[in-house]
């Protein structure tokens, strides 16, 4: 399924409005500059099941649509989200912790309650930052939705029709 249309979407016409490329990982699945500076080790990297992987696009798809929040795509790769995120550009910040925190929460909840462990201390399921690129016009906007859409690929992981689902059924058509 693919939302890519010939059109440019409504927020480029918003002056207010901005779209992102955002990139979430998890907690201590990547070795920061600090970090290698300091020469500190991850102890351990996270990475997620397939189950766990749907449960989190599920989650984050849920708070995606009760928080009514503008997100075109998104895609869960192992250790890493990727989302295109339209929003005010000083509200961003506030937008993604919601998303990792409430994410983070269910998630660990879930996991409980499945007899697992949580994957990090004190429901540390995100690492404290994120990325960011600010989108501005259409060809990189296209480009992007690309790379999310074929992120799994890139990565070796197999394509996921039940993700797609998910995904698909959450997100803004432009």
């Amino acid at each position: 399924m693919n939302f890519i249309t010939n059109y440019s979407p409504d927020v480029f016409l918003n002056e207010n409005m901005r779209i992102f490329h955002v990139t979430c990982v998890l907690h201590d699945c990547r070795q920061s500059a600090r970090m290698e500076e300091l020469q500190i080790q991850n102890k351990k990297h996270s990475w997620l099941s397939s189950l766990e992987e749907q449960k989190l696009t599920e989650i984050i798809g849920n708070i995606v649509q009760k928080k009514g929040f503008i997100v075109f795509s998104f895609h869960i790769c192992g250790d890493h989200v990727h989302m295109i995120l339209a929003c005010e550009e000083e509200e961003l910040t506030k937008i993604v912790q919601q998303i990792k925190g409430i994410s983070a929460r269910k998630f660990n909840i879930w996991r409980q309650d499945k007899g697992f462990k949580p994957l990090a201390p004190k429901t540390s399921l995100w690492a404290q930052k994120f990325n960011r690129k600010l989108i501005t016009t259409e060809k990189p906007l296209h480009q992007t939705f690309q790379y999310i859409i074929h992120n799994r690929e890139k990565h070796g992981l197999p394509k996921s029709s039940k993700l797609n689902q998910i995904i698909y059924g959450t997100t803004k058509p432009f």
